[in-house]
């Protein structure tokens, strides 16, 4: 009963065996411990004991085990030291979980919760439900693979350095038993490793996550594709209606300058026509009277006087001349057609005379801008 407290890994319970909370264990609060051992004290104090005669051990008795236990986890460091090392804790991470979503969620949340245990932060964030959100599963997941464990392997220190002869071989101690934390560290820093990965890859959340995330990617892919060609076509629309208009545009104008030549045609075959038909009657007029004398020489000039009229008088002139003429008596159409000629010649002869009187008044102007020469005396 009063053998001495075991501190190896297989005597974990016994520190808070000893102190009668072995169904608390690590779930025990520091008050909770406080007070069991004071209740172990006062219970199997040595001096009340030996008062009911019962013979005391130095070194085996209980009361020193009950001391040696609230020792180890009565203080924060320690216990943390002591507690690192449940030989109870199932260390053990589940393979990965393939196409199955019930026995996911079943199997690593209770890892998780088992698991969570070791943080040093408070609210650790659950593993969730098929119907977690996104980011409470990207949240859960960027805690654990950020995950800040306070659990450390002081506890399973090969050599206690207080046992060291001097201080040079107590460094040494110290240094070899940190080495020997820091690979235990390492390959608990793996394990939880292996634990998010497995967890991660087995969640049949993240495949579907991921699943709408391509498909997303894919609608926006699609939806670049078809404003590209929408655009693209728009554009093409674009050019194909303004070259059209250039074309319509070009086909109006071709169409207005085609019907313009026809017109100014049809108006010049018309004019030309008319010309030559009052041309004719007036020609025919004058033939018919014999041109209007019997004397030879007057015939000559009035045939001559005839050409010049019908080569330089109008359409309008010439009509007004035959409607002059028309219905008249020879002799009355001889005068008509002698004062033809004779406003044609007074014209022609105003004309000329103006022709003389601006070219000489261009010569005397080009005249009085030259400049006068210096004279030297």
């Amino acid at each position: 009963m009063y053998q001495g407290l075991d501190q190896s890994p297989k005597g974990f319970s016994i520190c808070y065996k000893v102190l009668g909370i072995p169904n608390l264990r690590f779930q025990a609060t520091d008050d909770q411990i406080k007070r069991a051992y004071r209740q172990k004290v006062l219970k199997h104090h040595p001096d009340k004991r030996r008062g009911q005669g019962e013979e005391i051990l130095n070194d085996d008795d209980y009361f020193t085990c009950i001391t040696k236990a609230f020792e180890t986890i009565g203080t924060a460091t320690k216990r943390r030291a002591y507690d690192s090392v449940d030989p109870f804790f199932n260390d053990e991470v589940p393979d990965v979980i393939k196409d199955n979503s019930k026995d996911f969620l079943k199997t690593f949340t209770q890892v998780f919760e088992r698991n969570a245990r070791w943080s040093n932060k408070k609210n650790v964030p659950k593993l969730g439900t098929e119907e977690s959100t996104r980011d409470e599963v990207d949240k859960f997941y960027k805690f654990w693979y950020d995950f800040d464990s306070w659990r450390e392997y002081s506890y399973l220190d090969e050599e206690d350095k207080e046992k060291g002869s001097d201080r040079d071989e107590r460094r040494w101690i110290e240094k070899n038993n940190r080495v020997q934390r820091n690979e235990k560290k390492k390959e608990e820093m793996k394990r939880m490793r292996k634990l998010v990965d497995n967890a991660y890859n087995s969640d049949t959340r993240i495949a579907k996550f991921m699943e709408n995330d391509r498909a997303e990617k894919a609608a926006k892919k699609q939806a670049k594709q078809d404003a590209i060609r929408e655009r693209k076509e728009a554009e093409e629309k674009e050019k194909r209606d303004a070259e059209e208009k250039i074309r319509k545009e070009k086909e109006e104008k071709e169409k207005i300058e085609t019907e313009r030549k026809a017109k100014e045609k049809a108006e010049k075959e018309a004019f030309k026509k008319a010309m030559k038909n009052e041309k004719k009657i007036i020609k025919n007029r004058c033939k018919d009277t014999d041109y209007f004398s019997t004397n030879p020489d007057e015939k000559v000039q009035n045939l001559t006087d005839l050409d010049r009229l019908c080569e330089i008088l109008n359409l309008d002139e010439l009509k007004m001349l035959n409607g002059n003429m028309k219905d008249k008596s020879n002799d009355e159409a001889k005068i008509v057609f002698i004062k033809a000629v004779n406003d044609l010649n007074e014209k022609l002869e105003i004309e000329n005379l103006e022709a003389i009187e601006k070219a000489t008044k261009v010569k005397t102007n080009s005249r009085l801008k030259k400049p006068m020469k210096n004279h030297n005396y």
